[in-house]
């Protein structure tokens, strides 16, 4: 039996789609586990204030050792990475299925876009920014290396 022929958009269609579910449920999962993380180095305190100070320390070091503050702000950019393959994919069927209708959501899609990337890059042009944020600091970063 010969399989149906897939248009190659569909293609495009589901893997932006399953990819962008994957990133999203991943920073969910994510978010879930630094929560739990963050809850046991609360936990347990007890005893004198140098022992609590001593084990609170400890426990911060270990965090921090283990770069917890930049897997909490991954979060947000996976976010923003299955937001970006979704409306990808959105734009994808509208435009085989209906050019008003896909010029009208292509429309809002860019106004969305273009906020995040100003207010993504708006921080690297200037220090008296408010808008800094993940996303603005990695790519900071990235101009920085």
């Amino acid at each position: 039996m010969i399989p149906p022929t897939v248009p190659v958009w569909a293609i495009w269609l589901n893997t932006l789609w399953f990819s962008s579910l994957v990133l999203s449920l991943s920073s969910a999962s994510v978010g879930i586990l630094v929560k739990q993380w963050l809850n046991e180095y609360q936990s347990g305190l007890s005893g004198d204030s140098q022992h609590i100070a001593y084990l609170r320390q400890h426990r911060l070091n270990n965090l921090k050792r283990c770069h917890v503050g930049s897997i909490v702000g991954a979060i947000p950019i996976l976010l923003q990475a299955a937001l970006t393959l979704f409306l990808a994919g959105i734009l994808i069927l509208l435009w085989n299925l209906h050019h008003t209708v896909a010029a009208v959501t292509s429309g809002f899609i860019a106004a969305i876009v273009s906020f995040i990337i100003i207010t993504t890059v708006l921080p690297r042009m200037t220090t008296r920014c408010a808008f800094v944020s993940p996303q603005s600091l990695a790519l900071h970063a990235l101009w920085a290396y």
